[in-house]
């Protein structure tokens, strides 16, 4: 593959994104006055993106123009939900990839402040990701790939805060472009299942989120589900790393048991997303992000039984004309 380094000096330059791909509506001159410079009232205008991560408003007007494939990264608070997606960004920003070509994003902006106390020029010590603020329930990033077959893809990443997971009041709420998810992306705390006296907290949060996702039919028989284990770098690095490692599995073969039928598709994971520098990390984080491409799992004999006439805001607009 060619190199694909995003030179992200140019990519943000500008002040905003512009969507130049898409249709352009012409300025009606009726009722105009003659005096006015009528080329230049009859010039094209287009939607403009801030870059920045998309609130609800932008994802429906994206998406009434681009067919979408939204993602749903769940997880509890710090266990790496940002940080994931964060790379997914940087392996293209580093030309890291193999598999997968990189066509855009309209959120370029919206990856790069949250990655900025990664950098070594940030003057941090570790490095760090801030968190997602509790009360940003419409954060989205965008990633426009192809994969190796030509195929494009638009993928929809959700930015929530972790704890936003485990609130019933929150799940029952949500918007319907989160119900009968096709891609579900549950991340879990390597470090801390590491940790002997943290595993058992952190294996139980996993598994009241997976059950909130089952319950109000977040995760359905269509979903693809990816058990995401974060920061394995931390895991390696313990004496009793290989007991880490089994206990880990072990508990990943307790969910698969409990919920490997309730979805069309369930893998696990193991990554250490920050080390870039690893050939087999960027083959794990372009996995992940592979697996999200993929064909619909829904099984064509199983028929949906939660909302089964579902019609999502995003999908009931169509291009134009």
């Amino acid at each position: 593959m060619d190199n694909q380094m995003i030179d992200i000096d140019e990519m943000l330059a500008n002040e905003a994104q512009t969507n130049i791909e898409e249709g352009k509506d012409k300025v009606s001159l009726e009722g105009v006055p003659t005096e006015y410079n009528i080329s230049e009232i009859n010039a094209d205008y287009e939607y403009i993106f801030s870059g920045k991560a998309m609130i609800e408003r932008e994802l429906l007007h994206y998406s009434s123009r681009k067919t979408v494939r939204m993602v749903l990264v769940a997880g509890p608070f710090e266990s790496g939900k940002t940080t994931l997606m964060v790379m997914m960004y940087h392996l293209f920003r580093e030309g890291l990839n193999q598999k997968i070509m990189f066509k855009g994003s309209r959120t370029m902006k919206g990856f790069w402040e949250r990655s900025e106390k990664l950098l070594l020029n940030s003057g941090n010590k570790k490095p760090k990701v801030d968190r997602t603020p509790r009360a940003a329930q419409d954060l989205f990033l965008n990633l426009e790939l192809t994969n190796e077959n030509g195929q494009a893809q638009n993928l929809i990443f959700t930015d929530i805060s972790g704890e936003l997971f485990s609130d019933q009041d929150f799940l029952k709420d949500l918007p319907d472009y989160y119900l009968d998810s096709k891609n579900i992306i549950l991340v879990m705390d390597g470090a801390a299942m590491g940790d002997a006296l943290k595993r058992r907290v952190t294996a139980h949060e996993i598994k009241i989120m997976a059950d909130n996702l089952l319950k109000y039919g977040i995760m359905t028989k269509n979903t693809n589900l990816q058990v995401v284990c974060t920061k394995m770098d931390r895991v390696i690095r313990r004496n009793d790393n290989t007991e880490c490692e089994q206990y880990i599995n072990k508990k990943y073969k307790e969910m698969k048991e409990t919920y490997g039928q309730h979805v069309a598709h369930m893998n696990l994971q193991l990554v250490s997303a920050l080390n870039l520098d690893d050939e087999a990390e960027c083959k794990n984080l372009e996995r992940i992000i592979e697996k999200c491409m993929e064909k619909d799992y829904v099984q064509q004999e199983i028929k949906k039984t939660y909302r089964r006439d579902l019609n999502r805001y995003f999908e009931r607009y169509g291009l134009r004309e």
